[in-house]
């Protein structure tokens, strides 16, 4: 009688996990999507900033030569202070989008490794 009802039980969380690890890779393919896209983006924004410093160092170093363009000195050094924090939230998304990707590899990890312990357990019962 025992051995029915183990092997039901055994039956339904075996199916459980295999579903569970389905689902899993399912979501590794998307994060693994959206951490590229998030490093792209990331790249583009340090591109598109780059060129916007450009001027900005131009006007920083008129300003510095010539008392005149005090002002213009003091808006270069907040241009800068903004787009390092543009960068810093487009690495902090990749950053997240990087360590969901880790987290959903190691439930995976840990998933395949409990099927295989129930598939142990399975053969020491039927012995």
């Amino acid at each position: 009688m025992h051995t029915d009802e183990f092997a039901t039980q055994y039956e339904s969380v075996y199916k459980d996990h295999v579903m569970l690890l389905e689902k899993i890779r399912e979501l590794e393919v998307v994060l693994e999507k959206k951490h590229k896209h998030a490093k792209t983006s990331r790249r583009v924004a340090v591109g598109f900033l780059a060129a916007l410093s450009l001027p900005v160092v131009a006007i920083v170093v008129v300003a510095a030569s010539n008392p005149a363009f005090g002002m213009a000195g003091q808006a270069g050094e907040k241009s800068f202070e903004k787009m390092k924090k543009i960068y810093e939230l487009t690495k902090k998304v990749e950053n997240s989008k990087e360590t969901l990707l880790g987290l959903s590899l190691l439930i995976g990890n840990r998933t395949e490794v409990n099927i295989e312990a129930m598939k142990t357990i399975k053969s020491l019962v039927e012995c």
